[in-house]
């Protein structure tokens, strides 16, 4: 087995709270919402073609706005209300992980909207300190497209053997694995620090 040079994260759900469906994100906006909109955030076509900036902010938020049934101005209001907050303890392990020489980084399917908050150091400190930062909407594909997984390779100067990688999507950790990287499965209605240290613990990092 290769050394671990570099730890990546997923944002959401490991980094990050998120509502990962459109009523959740309804009622964190404080809107109504029916079950119609309790779907993942994935469904909506619209949603993944603007993280892999395939499609400008004003026309995602004509098609969000027609799903949802509200205009452009409410369509963003709920968009912003998916970001939930960084969950606790995440900011002291990238920290530490910084300090001990290891390249910290995320591979996050995210949107220009969302970005230009995740990277605000006094929003979101955990997501700031990482060294490589590598979005879809920058980087042109989703996971769990191999694209997507190169990119952060070359970005990070790490071999797939030597990065271990937080998810909580079962689809692209299966895909992360596949290709090559050491990938663990996050769950995200558990407490994100006690199993990131855990594993981290076995490899030694910490």
């Amino acid at each position: 087995m290769a050394e671990i040079r570099a730890v990546c994260f997923d944002v959401g759900g490991v980094l990050a709270h998120v509502a990962l469906s459109w009523d959740a994100a309804m009622a964190a906006a404080g809107l109504p919402s029916g079950p119609s909109y309790a779907i993942p955030l994935e469904t909506l076509p619209a949603f993944n073609l603007y993280q892999a900036g395939q499609l400008d902010i004003e026309a995602y938020l004509d098609e969000a706005a027609d799903f949802l049934e509200i205009n452009s101005a409410t369509a963003l209001k709920v968009h912003n209300s998916i970001l939930l907050g960084p969950t606790d303890g995440t900011f002291a392990i990238v920290d530490e992980l910084n300090a001990r020489g290891l390249t910290t980084g995320c591979l996050s399917n995210t949107n220009t909207l969302h970005w230009g908050v995740l990277t605000d150091p006094k929003r979101y400190p955990n997501v700031a300190a990482l060294q490589v930062k590598a979005a879809s909407q920058a980087i042109g594909f989703n996971k769990p497209a191999e694209e997507s997984f190169r990119a952060f390779e070359a970005m990070a100067g790490a071999g797939p053997g030597e990065i271990l990688f937080f998810e909580d999507g079962p689809a692209n950790v299966e895909a992360a694995k596949r290709f090559g990287w050491n990938a663990v499965q996050i769950d995200p209605l558990a407490s994100q620090t006690d199993q990131i240290r855990r594993v981290l613990t076995d490899y030694s990092l910490l």
